[in-house]
């Protein structure tokens, strides 16, 4: 990320991004992006690009650098030259989809709503508590894709959260 400007100096108003920096939203985001550029709503997908980046980081996305992100997204879309070789890429973030279950004797793979369903199910055999920890996971999990921030309470009482 590049700023000619401080964080703290009074005229600083946004993040700028150039010369094929990666500018991350959240995975809704940027599949919404995609369907407002099918839909031919580029100032839509522009304003979801800031509000994401926005949620995610707690800083403000200059116009310029959204803008020209969305526009090498489109052109990229349609096969097209890059018309600014040096506007940000717009990428998404990670997503937890799925996980793997070891159960002692064997190994299952489940989507999220799916270990929920599955965790309830168990819950004579694994323990009401252990049931509790395990969907709390899932609720980190949904939280992270959501581009939530998420933290740990640690044994000793101390929480940590991550940035």
């Amino acid at each position: 990320m590049s700023s000619t400007l401080s964080p703290a100096h009074p005229l600083y108003t946004s993040d700028e991004y150039k010369n094929g920096e990666a500018i991350v939203v959240s995975v809704t985001t940027y599949a919404e992006v995609v369907a407002f550029l099918k839909q031919h709503q580029k100032i839509n997908a522009i304003k979801a690009v800031r509000k994401s980046y926005a949620s995610l980081t707690n800083r403000k996305l200059s116009l310029r650098s959204a803008k020209w992100a969305v526009e090498r997204l489109q052109e990229d879309m349609n096969g097209e030259a890059h018309s600014r070789q040096n506007s940000p890429i717009l990428r998404s973030s990670l997503s937890i989809s799925g996980v793997v279950v070891t159960t002692g004797s064997e190994k299952v793979e489940v989507d999220l709503e799916e270990l929920q369903l599955r965790i309830l199910s168990e819950v004579q055999t694994i323990g009401l508590a252990e049931c509790g920890r395990i969907l709390e996971l899932v609720e980190v999990f949904q939280a992270w894709n959501r581009g939530d921030r998420v933290g740990v309470i640690h044994s000793d009482g101390r929480a940590s959260v991550s940035s």
